[in-house]
């Protein structure tokens, strides 16, 4: 790892961190997010008088995260420091907040977090189907009826705790003065509103990368929330941690980064590379006369190679370049092979030969291991296992 800490930029950070001012700090891995948080910490721990309840909250929506940022600090923290530190998921938070003062949101004054199995169990016995849209209603008047809480209530009854109760909200802002979240693009929207009543007069930074969010479906409500995030604070977002400590090869984190942003990239000063977002729609037309670019360069024998991340995608890719729509822009056909997925290829082998036992010997283990192996091949691939088991 680098050891030229603090930076230039993580200095200004920093610096305006200990100024009181929140912060939006978007950055790639290894690009020092998480040290500059301890740094922010310990600053503000330093500040902190002895008799004083303040102490800087760290949430995060991960267990995973948040022993991670409480490892770092317990490297750079003395004892009496840590004890200035609050290391929790949005969800320990928030069952902390409502076993406290659950009594004015209407639960008893005795309160356990129900697991997922837990709930599911219940919902079973209850007849209650979670697809139905009384279901989390009827979890939070079970939650208010026996004191058991369901993971999913937790959020919404502390956010409607906080919301209800100015004193409480006063009292935690006095607590928590700075609140420093990671990996702020995997949070939910019940965490976000969550965050959005505890932190409203507290110093909040979050450190966050919407291209390493966990579920690329929710990219775009990701971007929403950064964006609210700004304007809820009204600070911009700080994009100035370029800088990896962790790798030396630098060039792979530039080619990384200019991939992600379709920005040209510089091979050896040799020439850029070029990156480019294309419709799907496109996709054939691109290939095709990138394929005749080179045919004219260098001449025919060559092969270029085509990396895709789904065998999905390869077959379509190659179908597209064998046969051109008549449409097409580019009518010429690009003569394509495909690598062979030796995994589906095996799991057909597979499940072949476990239709055939079954065929040659029914049984309840030969009907068992086809029932087991047809389902790991693709659906077309099963209807045809199935049609030589019943022609058997």
């Amino acid at each position: 790892m680098d050891d030229g800490f603090p930076s230039s930029e993580q200095e200004q950070i920093i610096a305006n961190a200990n100024r009181g001012l929140s912060a939006l700090i978007i950055s790639g891995p290894g690009s020092g997010k998480s040290r500059t948080a301890i740094e922010i910490a310990q600053l503000n721990v330093r500040a902190i008088f002895k008799e004083s309840v303040e102490q800087v909250l760290f949430l995060s929506f991960s267990n995973a995260a948040v022993n991670r940022l409480a490892g770092a600090a317990g490297v750079r923290f003395t004892p009496e420091a840590k004890s200035r530190l609050r290391f929790v998921t949005f969800h320990s938070c928030a069952a902390e907040l409502l076993s406290r003062y659950g009594r004015f949101v209407g639960l008893p004054p005795r309160t356990k977090v129900a697991d997922k199995l837990e709930e599911r169990l219940i919902a079973i016995e209850k007849g209650w189907d979670e697809k139905n849209g009384e279901y989390q209603a009827r979890l939070v008047a079970l939650a208010k009826q026996t004191g058991l809480l369901p993971f999913d209530t937790l959020l919404p009854l502390a956010t409607a705790l906080l919301q209800g109760s100015q004193i409480l909200r006063r009292i935690l802002t006095r607590r928590y003065p700075l609140i420093i979240v990671d990996e702020f693009e995997d949070t939910s929207e019940a965490q976000w509103a969550f965050l959005q009543v505890l932190g409203k007069d507290s110093q909040v930074i979050v450190l966050g990368d919407p291209n390493q969010i966990i579920y690329s479906s929710l990219h775009k409500a990701t971007e929403r929330r950064l964006e609210e995030f700004a304007a809820w604070k009204e600070v911009e977002a700080d994009r100035t941690l370029r800088r990896n400590h962790r790798c030396a090869q630098t060039k792979i984190l530039e080619f990384a980064e200019c991939l992600l942003t379709a920005s040209p990239f510089d091979v050896r000063n040799s020439g850029p590379v070029k990156f480019g977002n294309y419709y799907r729609s496109e996709l054939r037309t691109r290939l095709a006369l990138l394929w005749k670019q080179i045919q004219d360069k260098i001449g025919t024998g060559q092969t270029i190679g085509i990396l895709v991340p789904s065998t999905k995608l390869v077959e379509d890719v190659a179908t597209g370049l064998r046969n051109p729509p008549p449409s097409s822009v580019v009518r010429f056909p690009v003569y394509t092979q495909m690598a062979r997925d030796e995994a589906a290829y095996d799991a057909v082998l597979l499940a072949i030969a476990a239709a055939r036992d079954y065929s040659e010997s029914p049984s309840g283990i030969t009907a068992s291991r086809a029932a087991l192996s047809i389902p790991r091949c693709q659906i077309d691939e099963a209807a045809m296992i199935v049609d030589l088991a019943i022609t058997k």
